[in-house]
């Protein structure tokens, strides 16, 4: 099993990759889904961010110490 500094730095390069994923300027929203009305589509970058955050906390669930770190 990776030792938690390896998991630690696969997650901050994680978060940074998603920072790299975010618009400079906050999109306009869009029209509310046909399955969930009160929900509204996703902008193309936020299932990228989603996939990106999912795997971070993957990561992090293997070292539950890495839940204490404040900088993740």
């Amino acid at each position: 099993m990776p030792r938690s500094t390896e998991i630690r730095n696969s997650a901050i390069r994680l978060i940074n990759e998603a920072l790299n994923h975010l618009p400079d300027t906050r999109p306009k929203d869009l029209p509310p889904t046909e399955l969930i009305p009160e929900a509204s589509e996703w902008h193309s970058f936020e299932h990228e961010l989603w996939r990106l955050g999912e795997e971070v906390c993957s990561l992090i669930s293997k070292r539950v110490a890495l839940r204490r770190d404040l900088d993740l």
